[in-house]
Parts: structure tokens; sequence; C-alpha cells
């Protein structure tokens, strides 16, 4: 029988890969930099939905996972809805639980 406290313990931070994914490198800035406020220290980083899904990819295939990725809606080459397609098209082809994907959008359409 083992006390509990003589085991040893992580932050859950510590447990967390997130890519932060957006075409403005300031908002990419302050959004890393408040991940790193919350200890997470595994952060990468893309600026188009491409980039996004490639990252992930090559972070899954290398053993890496990411368990969760902010993601901008309006980017370049590839926007943020077409990415989270992809990425959960990926996952379900090789049987990985899904990342949380937490949509960020600074777009304000006024009627």
């Amino acid at each position: 029988h083992r006390d509990l406290h003589s085991f040893p313990t992580r932050r859950s931070s510590d447990l967390i890969s997130c890519m932060v994914v957006d075409d403005d490198l300031l908002n990419i800035h302050i959004i890393s930099n408040f991940f790193q406020r919350l200890n997470v220290t595994r952060i990468q980083t893309a600026q188009n939905g491409l980039d996004a899904f490639e990252v992930y990819q090559n972070s899954i295939t290398n053993g890496r996972s990411i368990n969760l990725i902010t993601m901008d809606l309006e980017m370049p080459l590839m926007n943020g809805k077409i990415a989270c397609k992809k990425i959960r098209k990926f996952e379900q082809e090789h049987n990985l639980k899904p990342c949380l994907i937490i949509i960020i959008s600074g777009n304000i359409k006024g009627g």
C-alpha cells in the first residue's frame, strides 16, 4: 500500500500541447502568451489552415499529440472551417481521440 502523496505529480498544463492558428501575428503572440501564463510549454503555431493541418498531421505522425487548437476562421490558403474538417477526417481515419478545437474569430459583421 502506497500513500497517494508519494507518487510524482504533474501539473495538468504540463500535459497539454496546443497549436495557435491565426493569420495575424499579433493574435498568435497574444494567445501564445496566454497559454504560457498557464504554464503550457508545448505551443505550436500556424498562419493558415493548410499549415495548421500539416503541423497537426506531422505532430501526430511523429508521436507528439496536440490536445488543443485555437483556430481563426478567416485565413488565406485554407480557412479555419476547412482545416477543422480535414483535422477531424484525419482523426477518424487514424482512430484518434478528437482534440479540442476552439474557434476564434475577430470578424464582426454588421447588418
